[in-house]
């Protein structure tokens, strides 16, 4: 077998030399070392290991409602018998929902006081405080009684002896 190779060029013809590179914008080369450097700073953060904020855990039940007690007593020359039960209430009720998990912030006091009936922690002397404490409060604030001042402070002692008897 025999191969022959003919070109394909006429006889004067030559094969062009190779052409010099095309000169690139500089713009273009600006927007891609740019674009390269966003994307390793985007990756950077991305996978560099970011410390999470520590979580401070909130204040135990029974510490909360003492400073909250010793905050409104504090301020129990300023307020009316009235806003001394609201507040007084509101304490205790929140101390009931965060140490037991009771809705006793959304309950009316009858509800309330029949929600801790099954409850193994309230103990009837601890519920027959905690009736007459809501009592006293809806009295102040429905029926608009003004016993003075020294009910406010009546209504703090009682607040604080039935956290001190729960905790």
């Amino acid at each position: 077998m025999i191969v022959a190779v003919v070109s394909l060029l006429g006889a004067g013809d030559e094969i062009e030399d190779i052409r010099p590179p095309i000169a690139s914008d500089p713009v273009w080369m600006i927007l891609a070392i740019l674009t390269g450097l966003l994307l390793a700073v985007l990756l950077a953060y991305l996978l560099w290991p970011n410390p999470k904020p520590a979580v401070t855990p909130p204040p135990e039940p029974t510490a909360w409602a003492r400073g909250k007690l010793a905050d409104l007593e504090g301020r129990l020359s300023q307020l009316s018998a009235y806003g001394t039960s609201i507040e007084a209430s509101d304490i205790l009720r929140e101390y009931v929902v965060r140490r037991y998990g009771l809705r006793a912030t959304r309950q009316t006091t009858p509800e309330f006081l029949a929600s801790i009936l099954p409850h193994p922690s309230f103990t009837p002397p601890l519920r027959e405080l905690l009736a007459d404490f809501l009592g006293t409060c809806d009295q102040i604030k429905y029926a608009r009684v003004d016993p003075g001042v020294e009910a406010s402070e009546h209504l703090l002692q009682q607040t604080r002896a039935f956290i001190n008897q729960v905790s």
